[in-house]
């Protein structure tokens, strides 16, 4: 079903041309260089499907970009699997987690309360998912996630051995990540 709706969209880039690829139809883009900071906007047809962007230089492909409509939250996924850290005493470390479709694609309209666990020599100490909108404290094991995601900071406490960071929400697959310190 379609809804008869454009999406807007915002393409930077330094190429000396730009394509945009919707579903294998193409449309035509003013070259970067006749865009005002160099920032090609416009408006796509709302089709469910992959977009595909292709920046060229001298006629050639250098770069492409995929972004693929998202089905149903599935699981979360932390942005690595692994992590090798040395014994630092109060070592801090960021960790972000986002909410996938089944295939792996971010589903980014979820705002689903996700809960963080450190098993090991680590402590969350802070949550937070970037909205500004909220008051929510950062000093908390969950947040809600926004735009499909969150972050999750750990306090290392400088022993070696094996942490195991767990993101948790209702109805999907959990995130689990190993962080190794090593001396």
């Amino acid at each position: 079903m379609y809804y008869r709706q454009n999406i807007p969209y915002i393409i930077a880039s330094n190429c000396d041309e730009v394509q945009i690829d919707l579903n294998g139809d193409a449309y035509l883009l003013p070259k970067p260089m006749d865009c005002k900071n160099r920032l090609i906007t416009g408006y796509l047809p709302y089709q469910p499907g992959t977009v595909t962007i292709t920046g060229y230089r001298n006629g050639k492909a250098v770069c492409t970009h995929k972004t693929t409509t998202p089905g149903a939250p599935a699981k979360l996924v932390f942005e690595q699997t692994e992590d090798v850290l040395a014994p630092e005493i109060g070592y801090e470390k960021l960790y972000a987690v986002r909410m996938c479709d089944e295939a792996g694609n971010p589903v980014f309209r979820n705002d689903a309360e996700v809960t963080f666990r450190a098993e090991g020599a680590a402590e969350v100490i802070a949550v937070d998912s970037g909205d500004l909108s909220t008051d929510d404290p950062y000093q908390s094991n969950s947040v809600k996630l926004y735009q499909g995601q969150a972050c999750v900071l750990l306090r290392f406490t400088g022993e070696t051995g094996e942490i195991c960071l767990q993101a948790e929400a209702a109805n999907v697959e959990s995130a689990k990540m190993k962080i190794q310190i090593k001396a």
